[in-house]
């Protein structure tokens, strides 16, 4: 009985003694990345082809990871609508994981649009480069350096001023490096002015092209031609943090987000959401320019049927950061502490422990309209637009914004806007009489 015993107890840690020999062969091969045929050419010689093959992979590799895509990716590769590529519910089409089939299908026009809009893109792309590239050369900037760019029109201008005022206030130069893009000269104009620079978008009517095709109006075409823009300034090599109008900033970010870039490929807001839209706030995202942002944009921007169907370029984006074919790039949320976001404070409150922060940037979003904003920025002492500023000019608010203005800072300078909101009324009517052909 001992001597059973003693032979099953043998048996027993010499199957032990060989799984763990077994296992522990395995894992080496697994670390180093090889097959057991790699394993087994390390002991013979090498063709001097094959060492010369490895090396440029390996320089390859150092860039493009292992699975990144090696060049812009479509809708049929991208799969969005795939549950195990998305994060996002909404991009779900149960019979074609494409999405084709359930965009064709959609209660309003969604590939018509997105065909409109790629082929002005494709028109004009080479001509948008150049004067993009004209631009930022003019002001002195070159391949490697980096870039501000915001998309604002006309009547969200005096939000863009309120950020350029806070930069005047904190002595940030600012107007070094930020470029304005527009729909429309008289922005361009303004911009240019205060010393910005300025690239007037005039090839694509957003509100006539808009209105024909898309009842929703004209916001996913703005989406996706703003996003087109910092995809033309990465590609073109300059590092771009691309942002909204409705921001401050109380210190330069730019020199805390360059030496985060020196590791990372994308930095970007919180917005404080655990759910499907996702985590990045991309009203404050930098790009750094390297092989893999400038495949990821340009992915991004090629399948501008998401941001149409989306309506929201936040879950879009956020979706494609977390798709398994981008899971390599280095992207990391922005410190909240240092940059704030608005869903951290409401009117009647302020983000916990602000007077202890010393924040580079503020961001007023979390709000229903950008009235609301002029309110909300008084609990963080984040409104700039005033007298003091050389843009203030109280013709840039409609009377609403006036209004509110007024309420809150009461400026004597804004006049009486009940009147100005009267004539800007009556200017707007005359404007669409024309354009109906009435006098």
């Amino acid at each position: 009985m001992k001597r059973e015993y003693f032979v099953t107890v043998i048996l027993v840690v010499g199957i032990v003694v060989y799984m763990a020999i077994l296992n522990y062969d395995m894992f080496l091969m697994d670390c180093s990345k090889t097959t057991s045929a790699d394993a087994l050419a390390f002991s013979a010689p090498v063709p001097v082809s094959t060492i010369s093959k490895k090396k440029v992979r390996n320089e390859t590799d150092e860039c493009l990871p292992q699975y990144f895509p090696t060049e812009p990716m479509n809708f049929k590769e991208l799969k969005l609508c795939d549950p195990h590529t998305s994060i996002f519910p909404f991009l779900y089409c149960e019979d074609d994981h494409t999405c084709m089939k359930c965009m064709e299908k959609y209660p309003w026009p969604l590939l018509e649009p997105a065909k409109i809009l790629r082929k002005k893109i494709k028109e004009n792309q080479e001509s948008t480069k150049a004067k993009l590239k004209a631009i930022v050369e003019e002001r002195g900037l070159k391949p490697g350096d980096s870039i501000v760019l915001m998309v604002v029109n006309h009547g969200y201008f005096y939000q863009f001023a309120n950020w350029a005022c806070s930069t005047i206030k904190h002595n940030i130069p600012a107007k070094d490096f930020t470029l304005l893009t527009s729909f429309d000269k008289e922005t361009i104009d303004l911009a240019k002015k205060h010393g910005f620079m300025g690239y007037h978008l005039d090839w694509f009517n957003v509100e006539d092209e808009a209105a024909e095709v898309f009842t929703g109006g004209s916001h996913f075409y703005i989406m996706a031609l703003e996003h087109l823009m910092r995809t033309y300034l990465v590609n073109l090599g300059y590092n771009v943090l691309f942002q909204d109008g409705d921001i401050i900033w109380r210190k330069n970010p730019m020199p805390w987000l360059e030496e985060g870039g020196e590791e990372l490929d994308i930095q970007v807001s919180y917005d404080g959401r655990v759910d499907s839209t996702g985590p990045a706030n991309v009203g404050f995202i930098y790009a750094k320019s390297n092989c893999r942002t400038k495949i990821y944009l340009r992915t991004l921007t090629d399948n501008v049927e998401f941001f149409i169907w989306t309506g929201d370029s936040q879950a879009y984006i956020n979706t494609l950061l977390h798709h398994r074919r981008f899971r390599a790039l280095k992207w990391k949320l922005a410190n909240p502490k240092l940059f704030i976001n608005g869903h951290t404070w409401k009117v009647g409150t302020q983000p916990d422990n602000f007077t202890d922060l010393d924040p580079y940037m503020i961001h007023c979003s979390w709000t229903t309209s950008h009235i609301d904003k002029i309110e909300k920025w008084k609990e963080v002492d984040g409104w700039y637009f005033s007298p003091e500023c050389p843009l203030f000019d109280p013709d840039l608010l409609n009377g609403d914004a006036c209004k509110m203005m007024k309420k809150m800072y009461g400026y004597k300078e804004l006049g009486d806007c009940q009147k100005q909101a009267d004539i800007q009324i009556a200017a707007k009517k005359a404007k669409e009489n024309r354009g109906n052909g009435k006098c």
